[in-house]
């Protein structure tokens, strides 16, 4: 091959490789879900806490909340600790796509979700949106049996005393 040719196949690899990495998704491997609108027919919100739950079957706001799952990258994740104890928050989704009960079920805070046992953590608050439809200005509480479990019960006390529900 003559020196001319291979400078233009390597000027167009070059060319290639430099457009490739701009339309490239972005942190691809850090977003959890690719779930479709269309296909959910209602999805749950659980505050625990307050024992508030809301069905949501509009599909503008189901479209939203899918957004916000869709939308939420990760930075760092570590498994469940099984000391924990039950959850704060918690989105319900319903399809006819899903397995047989059609409803997948994950725990979540504004800044993270809870997959197959392992808590995938944000660095902004992603899912704040969420949290906000369940209860406006929610805080998130996680309770550890033992001393924690305690400071955490004395914590949401005294901020009830301050804040009221």
């Amino acid at each position: 091959m003559n020196k001319g040719i291979r400078c233009v196949i390597s000027a167009a690899l070059a060319i290639t490789i430099i457009l490739a990495v701009p339309i490239t998704p972005r942190a691809a491997a850090n977003r959890l879900f690719n779930f479709d609108k269309s296909e959910i027919t209602k999805i749950r919100l659980i505050n625990s806490d307050s024992a508030l739950m809301e069905d949501i079957e509009d599909p503008e706001k189901i479209a939203d909340m899918i957004d916000a799952l869709n939308n939420f990258e990760y930075a760092t994740s570590y498994p469940r600790d099984p000391d924990l104890i039950g959850y704060s928050y918690a989105i319900d989704l319903y399809s006819d796509s899903f397995d047989e009960d059609g409803m997948i079920r994950y725990e979540f805070g504004p800044d993270c979700i809870l997959v197959d046992g392992v808590w995938y953590i944000s660095e902004e608050e992603l899912l704040q949106p969420l949290v906000e439809s369940i209860q406006p200005g929610g805080e998130y509480w996680v309770y550890v049996k033992g001393i924690e479990w305690m400071i955490g019960l004395v914590q949401k006390i005294f901020l009830v005393i301050l804040y009221g529900e």
